[in-house]
């Protein structure tokens, strides 16, 4: 069934998951840390011909422990299905990135690609535009001009080893997306599990648990200054690791939410670079504005009635502030020794 979607108001992610010992890659829309709808799911795994497509599941772990962990093996990346007939309620570990419609598109094209007679890949595709309303159909019918693949990444998705295992596949394939390296709380080891945890019901991430879509890293911004990448760079750090703890708690979403949205508009002012007095005017806005929900402690201890604790969350913002502080204070020395040198010079 067709599914329509409004530009203005979806967002769209790229996901890097785990079950069991197989990783793979989701692909959706999400609101309000809520999946709307599964668009594509595909992971690695052997290329057995016209054998039992299902043994090709033992990609990890046979594969990885008898021929594959001494020699590379053919492999393909394939269609693992968007939804399940049954519940299931299967365990996941996984990492989310904001991504856009375009970047959709890319990835879909990057499948048809790859795309053979015996292998496709049936997910939902764009066949019709209005404005920003956008008809997808869930197809396998090739809609796109295919567009050749690096060396990295056809070696990636086509080779199977102990050293190439289905997560570097899965991780080589959203790096694709994102056009930068996936967070180093990401291992390349296909035992280890990511970061955060939900469900799959019926295939799809359940929805009785939030589902933590992360922004673009700040090495996606190349022409940010030195202060707000630091500055970036520190907000994206706590939001990774913030989702560690209580993670189903309502605390957490709206913590999370806050530095979001506070970190996407400090990139989006990236046109406009403010100094380093406005960025700091910027935080202590947001602060005073959010302080509330920023210095949440959302684990608690008996001591706690008689000492007051801050969060972790507003103890890395005011170290942000103390350091632009510093580093405001730097620049205006170097600027009047500057104007000293120019004036007796």
């Amino acid at each position: 069934m067709p599914i329509s979607l409004n530009l203005d108001d979806s967002q769209f992610f790229i996901a890097i998951a785990k079950k069991q010992a197989h990783s793979f890659v989701m692909l959706g829309s999400y609101k309000d840390n809520k999946v709307q709808q599964l668009l594509c799911r595909v992971g690695k795994f052997f290329d057995l011909g016209e054998s039992d497509n299902s043994l090709g599941e033992a990609c990890s772990v046979f594969g990885a422990l008898t021929g594959a962990a001494f020699s590379s093996t053919a492999a393909k990346i394939k269609d693992e299905g968007i939804t399940r007939k049954q519940r299931g309620h299967q365990a996941i570990t996984y990492q989310a990135y904001d991504i856009s419609f375009r970047q959709y598109v890319e990835f879909i094209q990057m499948l048809e690609t790859l795309q053979e007679p015996k292998n496709s890949f049936h997910c939902y595709k764009p066949v019709s535009q209005r404005n920003n309303s956008i008809l997808l159909e869930s197809t396998k019918d090739k809609l796109f001009k295919t567009r050749p693949l690096s060396g990295p990444l056809f070696s990636a998705v086509n080779h199977l080893s102990i050293n190439n295992n289905c997560r570097h596949g899965a991780i080589k394939l959203v790096e694709e997306v994102l056009h930068h390296p996936i967070s180093s709380m990401v291992s390349t080891h296909f035992f280890s599990n990511l970061p955060y945890k939900t469900f799959l019901d019926f295939g799809v991430p359940s929805r009785d648990l939030p589902f933590y879509v992360l922004p673009p890293p700040p090495n996606t911004y190349t022409s940010v200054k030195k202060e707000k990448r630091q500055v970036l760079e520190r907000l994206y750090e706590r939001m990774e690791h913030m989702l560690l703890l209580e993670p189903s708690s309502d605390d957490t979403q709206k913590k999370f939410s806050c530095v979001k949205d506070f970190y996407n508009q400090q990139v989006a002012a990236e046109v406009q670079e403010p100094s380093i007095e406005r960025l700091l005017v910027n935080i202590r806005i947001w602060k005073k504005e959010h302080y509330q929900v920023l210095n949440t402690l959302r684990k608690t201890y008996f001591w706690d009635e008689f000492i007051t604790r801050k969060s972790a969350t507003l103890t890395i913002i005011e170290e942000i502030e103390e350091d632009l502080l510093a580093s405001e204070s730097s620049a205006d020395l170097q600027k009047n020794s500057y104007c000293a040198s120019t004036f007796f010079g």
